[in-house]
């Protein structure tokens, strides 16, 4: 009988049993390398900054004029625009510093009746703000009164009233801004006497959108009236002079 010839496979090659890292609490096997705590650095760490969605505007100077004047939070004061500090616009210009040449601005706004309000009567030394804005080139800022406030990721602008229209009354108390003229405070009353009438007839026929618009006319014509009594009240008379005249 033949033998017979066995052939043993060969040993099957096992991989090492992956070491796991221990669970909290647990010890470390020996032998075993004890890393170190990292954290990859990413975009995401750290806080990131919302910036306001304004778009991005000129710095500018505030302006008044002697016949432009309006009623803010039940105060009569003057109405005043804002004149942007923009190369090319306005007769502005810059030198090789970068500060802004407004002369002739200045001569142009005179010709025209307005008068330039100084920073230096603003609050904390300006009536002027920047905030950074997330909308045009990297570093972009908008323009803003000191009583505006801008808001993370919004477009929108939230304004104090109360505040603007105080220092707005400062204005003319200091003397930095001439008192509105009594005729001007009855031109505007007229016209708000005018609109008034108009919206008073339209609430007449159920147009009721029209009550708190004519509510705040009422309110506006109320502070000209007390203003121009007050005025004339505080006004000194002018003294004639004694004179007769002589007829045949």
């Amino acid at each position: 009988m033949p033998k017979r010839i066995t052939h043993k496979p060969p040993p099957i090659k096992r991989s090492p049993t992956p070491t796991t890292a221990p669970r909290p609490g647990q010890a470390m096997r020996r032998g075993a390398v004890e890393g170190e705590s990292y954290t990859p650095d990413t975009m995401l760490d750290g806080v990131v900054e919302v910036l306001p969605k304004l778009p991005p505007s000129p710095p500018f100077y505030l302006a008044w004029h002697p016949t432009r004047w309006v009623v803010l939070e039940g105060r009569v004061v003057p109405s005043l625009r804002r004149v942007n500090l923009q190369p090319g616009v306005n007769h502005v210009t810059r030198n090789r510093e970068g500060r802004y040449r407004v002369g002739a601005l200045r001569s142009h706004l005179e010709e025209r009746g307005w008068s330039l309000v100084p920073y230096s009567v603003g609050p904390r030394g300006s009536y002027m703000q920047r905030v950074r804005t997330g909308l045009g080139p990297e570093g972009s800022h908008a323009h803003l009164t000191t009583w505006e406030s801008a808001y993370p990721g919004s477009d929108q602008v939230g304004s104090d009233s109360a505040g603007y229209a105080k220092w707005c009354a400062d204005l003319v108390d200091s003397g930095t801004v001439p008192s509105c003229p009594p005729y001007i405070a009855d031109r505007l009353r007229d016209r708000h006497q005018s609109t008034l009438a108009a919206y008073e007839e339209k609430i007449a026929r159920g147009s009721v959108a029209y009550k708190q618009a004519a509510d705040r006319l009422r309110a506006d014509i109320g502070a000209l009236d007390d203003y121009v009594a007050a005025d004339l009240a505080d006004a000194a008379p002018v003294k004639g002079t004694p004179m007769t005249v002589e007829v045949e």
